[in-house]
């Protein structure tokens, strides 16, 4: 059986869009498929769509979180859309915060002479 379980699209730090993911899992004969972005779970709507008819999907993520002063990646699959309304919450801030750590890098770099486009 061929499953993939583990894997990041444009939605995070990845290659592909989701659906351009979705294909290719499709082309390759996956038969369970779970989109992992880092602390998103935008992707999965369009990844079901592609995928309806060909094979199951669950919705997942790759939740960041600290323990200990350690940066742990948990991995969380068949995520209930129902009861993630806290999760959902706390993903929407996590984001909102990476893109100010983003500006802020960025600011620091053009104060160094290093001019960057922040959407690039």
């Amino acid at each position: 059986m061929k499953i993939e379980l583990h894997c990041h699209s444009t939605a995070s730090d990845g290659t592909f869009a989701p659906e351009e993911l979705c294909q290719k899992a499709v082309d390759e004969g996956v038969e369970l498929f779970c989109l992992t972005d880092h602390d998103t779970m935008q992707g999965y709507d369009v990844v079901k769509a592609c995928a309806a008819n060909k094979m199951p999907v669950l919705r997942g993520l790759e939740f960041s979180c600290e323990l200990d002063g350690f940066n742990i990646h948990l991995l969380m699959y068949q995520v209930d859309a129902q009861r993630s309304g806290a999760l959902e919450q706390q993903l929407a801030k996590m984001r909102r915060e990476r893109v100010q750590r983003m500006e802020a890098m960025v600011q620091k770099l053009a104060d160094l002479g290093h001019e960057l486009d922040l959407e690039e």
